[in-house]
């Protein structure tokens, strides 16, 4: 997945000691902060990919630090390879980023636009879509300092 993104080979090894899994990424180019964060994207994405369902979700959540640092074209490159391989396993993967930060390429690609949710929950009453674990959502939100009193 380092190919992809840099043009250069990684590799990933595991050792086991008294303490437990010992992992390592080793690549030959710069140690720099995005190249790590990046890294640390293809780590995720190999576990993702290489487990099976009973030891693997099939969901990856990453906050926006992933890409902290790292340069746009290689944002845009790791984006490019997170769609690719979730559509390849049937996965799921959900970076909370702010839309700004995402390269104006990868905003205008037709699967970026379909996989973006900008709605995350809609209290409108009257929408049978608008129930949670099938109890309808009210749109009005009691403060949980009431108490109510059986009668």
């Amino acid at each position: 997945m380092m190919q992809d993104l840099y043009n250069v080979g990684g590799v990933l090894t595991a050792e086991v000691d008294d303490l437990g899994f010992k992992f390592s990424i080793r690549v030959s180019t710069s140690a720099s902060g995005g190249v790590t964060r990046m890294q640390l994207l293809c780590f995720d994405l190999t576990l993702m990919t290489e487990s099976d369902e009973l030891h693997h979700p099939g969901f990856l959540i990453h906050d926006s630090v992933v890409f902290d640092g790292v340069d746009p074209r290689q944002i845009a490159a790791g984006l490019r390879l997170i769609n690719e391989t979730v559509e390849s396993i049937d996965g799921q993967y959900i970076c909370t980023m702010n839309s700004n930060d995402v390269p104006q390429p990868v905003r205008d690609e037709e699967w970026f636009v379909q996989g973006t949710r900008r709605v995350v929950l809609d209290t409108e009453r009257g929408d049978p879509r608008n129930v949670l674990l099938a109890t309808p959502l009210l749109s009005h939100v009691v403060p949980a300092a009431c108490q109510y009193e059986r009668g």
